[in-house]
């Protein structure tokens, strides 16, 4: 009996000391992490750090894309525009280059630039629409730039070159754009705030009149609408000239107030009616190149993103191109049938033309000297000529 209560309080003692092997842990404080365990905490704080930029950079890119998104569903700016016209509504110019330049650019835009073209002299005189854009009246133009001499005189040299040069369409494009024609320009239209976009090239500028004009003595002491180089050579040849404005000529002609008309090309004289009062016609023309502006404002084109200037130079010279080809293609169609067109043509000599260079030559180095603008693009054109005329008789290189 008492060996097995002995071994009961044995049993008891044990119990009680494992009981509190187990129990003493939990209450005495934690022993220090070794340095293995220091270390791996370490790198764990470094990768939780690393893992929070993250998730910041993802927050912020996440941002930027909402932002962009917001940007493509909001509406384009729509920007409307009104253009001005030195011509006639029915005139070449004014369909197949301002018109053609206002749809095709609304096309390419979808609809971001409106244009609405005005013929000329509807929203203010064609003499004034530089001056227009400058106070918002008009964002931008096609015009002859003659028409702003009253700026700086040198500028009756812009649009012609020297006469009895067989230049082509290409010619003056290669004067505008590799030998420094488009930088005068440029700058030029720059000084009035405005945005020079291009120059359109046009073919010969062919002689109206009434009357039969088989020489160039036929038109001496007669009545001639002209201005500008073209003005001052016919009037040093005994011609009497005066300046009438684009939409006013037909009625000029119509009342007898003048015999000839010097203005633009083909296309554009007959589109304007011309030829119905001026049937007789000169082939080929005196004047066989000349160039036409299309402007915008500058205050306009800097505030346009870069897409849209990207689209407005080329919808530019698509125009181009095409205003080229459809000069040319109806300059064939009226030689090929006059009678469709009620024209009669007349030609004159090679001396007659021959005179008419010479006379050209004469008033464009009289120009010199006239203004710092006026000697560039003189100077320039002059020299030009000497390239083309290299081997066309009517000019001799000097």
């Amino acid at each position: 009996m008492k060996k097995k209560k002995l071994l009961t309080l044995i049993g008891s003692i044990c119990l009680s000391l494992v009981l509190a092997a187990l129990l003493f842990p939990a209450c005495a404080p934690a022993a220090a992490p070794g340095e293995e365990a220091a270390g791996e905490i370490a790198e764990l704080e470094d990768e939780l750090a690393a893992s929070e930029k993250k998730v910041d950079a993802l927050e912020d890119d996440v941002s930027d894309l909402e932002k962009e998104i917001a940007a493509l569903k909001k509406p384009a700016e729509v920007y409307e525009w009104r253009f001005g016209s030195c011509d006639t509504a029915g005139s070449a110019d004014f369909k197949w280059v301002l018109v053609a330049f206002a749809d095709r650019l609304n096309e390419v835009t979808e609809g971001q630039i409106d244009i609405t073209p005005y013929p000329g002299g509807e929203l203010m005189p064609i003499t004034e629409m530089l001056d227009g854009v400058r106070t918002g009246i008009l964002d931008g133009f096609t015009s002859w730039a003659v028409y702003f001499m009253g700026k700086d005189a040198g500028i009756e040299y812009w649009c012609e070159f020297p006469y009895g040069v067989p230049y082509s369409y290409t010619d003056m494009t290669i004067w505008l754009y590799e030998r420094g024609g488009a930088e005068l320009y440029s700058d030029w239209f720059g000084e009035y705030g405005i945005h020079w976009i291009k120059d359109f090239a046009h073919g010969g500028e062919p002689l109206h009149a009434s009357f039969p004009i088989n020489s160039l003595a036929d038109l001496e002491g007669q009545k001639m609408r002209s201005t500008s180089i073209a003005g001052r050579v016919f009037a040093k040849l005994g011609v009497a000239v005066t300046t009438i404005a684009a939409p006013e000529i037909y009625t000029a002609l119509q009342r007898g107030t003048i015999d000839v008309v010097e203005y633009t090309t083909l296309a554009t004289n007959i589109g304007m009616g011309l030829t119905e009062v001026a049937p007789y016609t000169v082939m080929p023309a005196h004047s066989r190149a000349v160039l036409y502006s299309l402007v915008v404002g500058s205050e306009i084109w800097d505030e346009l993103p870069q897409s849209l200037r990207n689209a407005i130079d080329t919808v530019a010279w698509e125009v181009e191109v095409a205003f080229i080809y459809q000069q040319k293609a109806f300059e064939m169609d009226v030689l090929a049938d006059p009678d469709a067109y009620g024209i009669i043509f007349n030609t004159w000599s090679e001396a007659d033309h021959t005179l008419l260079a010479a006379t050209s030559l004469e008033v464009w180095e009289e120009g010199l000297g006239t203004t710092d603008m006026g000697d560039k693009i003189i100077e320039s054109k002059l020299a030009f000529a000497k390239e083309v005329s290299a081997t066309f008789p009517y000019v001799t290189a000097k």
